[in-house]
């Protein structure tokens, strides 16, 4: 064998090194950067999940409140409706005079009652105290 032909095997050795080293390299960088999008992505995952589950949750306190303010008003409405019918009895028994009409005791209660409420209502909310701003 000859120098050159030696050479040539050793200059094609490093050649074949250094192409299989540039090659390992870049295929090793790709796979980290692989890995660091992939860790990346399941950390904004976790945060948009803890996220969504967050909303789930106040999207079903808005639910359980709307509905306790449906169930609320409805109490408000049958006894306002039933104040008022009572009242309304009250007069029709003092229709002979109205201008004097006289409410009895139970329909005097019923008036103070209203305004209690109404009283309540102003000053706090339907339901009792207002609660704290968030």
């Amino acid at each position: 064998m000859s120098i050159a032909q030696i050479s040539y095997g050793l200059v094609a050795v490093l050649l074949a090194s250094a192409g299989a080293g540039w090659l390992g390299y870049g295929r090793g960088y790709d796979q980290g950067e692989l890995a660091q999008r992939s860790r990346t992505d399941a950390a904004q995952i976790r945060s948009l999940s803890g996220q969504l589950t967050t909303i789930a949750a106040n999207a079903q306190a808005a639910a359980d409140d709307s509905r306790t303010i449906r169930n609320t008003m409805t109490k408000i409405e049958n006894a306002q409706a039933a104040s008022t019918q009572e009242l309304k009895d009250a007069l029709k028994r003092n229709k002979t005079d109205p201008v004097l009409c006289r409410f009895d005791a139970d329909s005097m209660r019923i008036i103070a009652a209203a305004r209690a409420a109404a009283a309540r209502a102003a000053a706090g909310g339907i339901d009792g105290a207002l609660p704290a701003t968030r």
